[in-house]
């Protein structure tokens, strides 16, 4: 992991003193989880557009462009630049923001990503948007493992970044010291083609959106084409039975499967909930408000992965952090793993050999479907921020497609869009290996479906009580005595 750096042309930055009076909860006080983070024509009415379309909670600024000078120091032109049109894949342009009138300092608390070209090209767009808005941003890069307690520090002390990045359900757990970003997000599904309900749903808190939908950095399986081949598979396998099948073989020749377990890991999470759900295991019904845990699916879900860890996986792999799958497969000791594009990218670098000898396929299907988790992250503006107005303009630039397809390129397929608008980015054509990252946006769910999303769905994502499940069995305990408690637990979270 890189450690904290802040983007060049802005210094260090402080924000605002806390504006708001709103009460923190006990989830948002408790220590968050680890986690893996258009052609545009500048015209003042559509940066009036942009700008107007920011949260209700804060007044719509001006649309006049002022460029004085930057905090680097240099000096940008002072007037506007001519307006241009165009745009991407039938997209509308929308242009960058002009200034508000509120110049405040924008505190940006961002996690490291898994491609070092696409930390980079985030940092030049943010410094390019606050050159152009002559507005100051700060950004804090800080390790995956970090930045959870850097928001619940904040969320507790009702004061920090104006803007914060979250992964999936966290803007379900912080909700109260989120703003309203309902408008900006409207405008941008207008504009951008719409979203998925996956992330749609991890967004929009009791009808409000508490965060601006980002960006998804699926998992499928990544597989060694080579040792699978061996074992007499040309694919792999489609059906749950079928891996059972062959995860065996390939541990018996010497390439267990790697199966990350681990609480708090982006993998294990979708690892589990997706054996859980293909299996047909729910945990609720579909209002959301009765569990329903404790199933004969969900026990033949526990009973497939009990052998299926035994079997097919290295035992090492259930005390991974986020990253050990993809240390596992570049060592070679394991032929498959579920992960982010992130273990072939790396390994088309440092080694092309296993590049061509690997590819990435979707996750088998069971007898209750093919629904996979899908991670993603959001941006959220905190209530005591003291520029609203930038901030949320701010992310609107960074998703506009001259920007966003930028960032997508350089993150070479590890990050998909947010937005339909980037459903056929240009990275997932160029390599036809990657495909399969794209298809499964289309089968992502949420936790607690198939009811709605909710603050008792987030509470057990939240406290790993799937993932914790799983790994009692694999420890040896009876499914049916981890179902029965995980049930247990499950309902102790929902009573009223």
């Amino acid at each position: 992991m890189n450690s904290t750096s802040n983007t060049g042309n802005t210094g260090n930055t402080s924000n605002t003193g806390n504006t708001g009076n709103t009460s923190n909860t006990g989830d948002e006080r408790r220590s968050r989880l680890t986690r893996r983070g258009f052609l545009g024509g500048i015209t003042a009415a559509a940066s009036a557009a942009i700008l107007a379309a920011c949260g209700d909670e804060a007044a719509a600024p001006t649309a006049t462009v002022s460029r004085t000078t930057t905090t680097s120091g240099t000096t940008p032109p002072t007037a506007a630049s001519a307006a241009t049109t165009g745009g991407a894949g039938g997209v509308a342009t929308v242009a960058k923001p002009a200034t508000t009138g509120n110049n405040k300092p924008i505190q940006m608390l961002q996690a490291t990503g898994m491609v070092d070209a696409a930390d980079a090209e985030f940092k030049r767009q943010v410094a390019q948007w606050s050159k152009d808005a002559n507005t100051p941003v700060n950004v804090e890069i800080v390790a995956n493992t970090a930045i959870g307690d850097k928001i619940a520090a904040a969320v507790s002390a009702q004061s920090g970044a104006d803007i914060v990045l979250l992964q999936d359900y966290e803007a379900w757990l912080y909700n109260s010291s989120l703003l309203d970003v309902t408008r900006t997000v409207d405008t941008l599904k207008t504009q951008l083609k719409g979203t998925y309900d996956t992330i749609d749903n991890n967004c929009k808190v009791n009808g409000v959106y508490r965060a601006i939908p980002f960006t998804f950095f699926p998992s499928a399986w990544i597989y060694r084409t080579d040792w699978l081949k061996e074992q007499g598979y040309d694919k792999f396998p489609a059906t749950m039975d079928d891996l059972m099948k062959a995860g065996t073989k390939l541990k018996a020749a010497g390439h267990p499967i790697g199966w990350s377990l681990a609480a708090s890991n982006g993998d294990a999470r979708a690892n589990c909930y997706s054996v859980l759900w293909n299996f047909g295991g729910k945990e609720t019904d579909e209002t959301g408000t009765k569990v329903t845990l404790n199933s004969p699916e969900a026990l033949e879900a526990l009973k497939w992965a009990q052998q299926f860890m035994k079997d097919a996986c290295d035992p090492a792999g259930y005390a991974w952090d986020g990253s050990g799958n993809n240390r596992a497969y570049a060592a070679k000791t394991i032929s498959a793993t579920i992960n982010g594009a992130s273990v072939y990218i790396q390994a088309k670098t440092a080694d092309p050999a296993l590049a061509m000898a690997t590819d990435n396929a979707i996750s088998p299907k069971g007898p209750g479907g093919g629904a996979i988790y899908t991670p993603s992250r959001s941006y959220g503006v905190t209530k005591w921020s003291g520029n609203p107005d930038g901030a949320q303009a701010l992310l609107t630039y960074l998703l506009q497609p001259e920007q966003h397809s930028a960032w997508l390129t350089t993150a070479s397929g590890y990050n998909n869009g947010a937005y339909h608008a980037y459903d056929d980015a240009k990275v997932f054509k160029d390599d036809p290996k990657l495909a399969p990252y794209t298809l499964l946006l289309a089968q992502g769910k949420w936790p607690g479906y198939p009811g709605p999303p909710n603050q008792n769905a987030a509470k057990v994502w939240q406290q790993d009580v799937i993932v914790n499940m799983f790994a009692k069995v694999q420890s040896g305990i009876a499914p049916q005595e981890a179902l029965t408690a995980a049930d247990a637990q499950m309902k102790k979270l929902y009573a009223p």
